[in-house]
């Protein structure tokens, strides 16, 4: 397996759970993998310098774990859920991107790859390939093929934040026939992005 850009959520059991787990962040922030290493009872983790060689993405919200890296080295993926149970993850969800095929994959605890994120149900993973991830959209004005609903609906599904008026958080404006001015102001004077019709649809693709 190719070298991996990892997404990954953990829920730990307990609070212990949690502080193992945010142990092993600090160790991977400090480079030592002396002391991840010695975390490792299992030894589920080959090569720990080569894989975790990296600068690591964190946050915790609600008590689930978030981490974010690139391994520097080939790593079987069903190895840091294992080594991440040990730690006292009661659930593990992961997708990678493949720079080798440039395809993602993904995991949801022990059970096998799958190639289609639509193949699980997902608690907090979110889908890689959706055109909205992360993106905080405000819908103004009229458009021919959905209603306004159904434009902040697919927007949801595709992992977006819809917001009912553009404010400093606000990524995106999708502007219809007769906007509302205020909104195609304000969003021209924070810098924030325009598209029309045509471009949202072709970005939902």
């Amino acid at each position: 397996m190719s070298a991996l850009s990892l997404k990954i959520y953990a829920q730990p059991k307990d609070a212990g759970s949690l502080e193992k787990i945010k142990k092993f962040i600090f160790h991977v922030e400090a480079q030592d993998f002396a002391a991840i290493e010695a975390m490792d009872e299992g030894e589920a983790l080959y090569d720990v310098d080569d894989i975790l060689n990296t600068q690591i993405e964190t946050s915790i919200r609600d008590g689930i774990v978030y981490m974010a890296f690139d391994s520097a080295s080939s790593l079987e993926v069903e190895v840091l859920v294992e080594f991440l149970h040990h730690l006292g993850a009661v659930d593990v969800e992961i997708a990678a991107f493949s720079s080798q095929v440039g395809e993602y994959f993904f995991l949801k605890n022990n059970d096998e790859y799958l190639d289609d994120y639509n193949e699980a149900e997902w608690k907090w993973l979110q889908n890689p390939r959706a055109g909205f991830n992360d993106e905080y959209v405000v819908v103004t004005g009229t458009f021919e093929d959905y209603d306004r609903a159904s434009i902040e609906e697919l927007i949801e599904e595709q992992g977006g934040n819809v917001q009912q008026s553009v404010n400093a958080k606000t990524t995106i404006l999708v502007v219809g026939n007769k906007p509302g001015k205020s909104k195609v102001d304000k969003a021209a004077a924070l810098g924030v992005r325009s598209m029309g019709e045509t471009e949202f649809l072709e970005k939902l693709e």
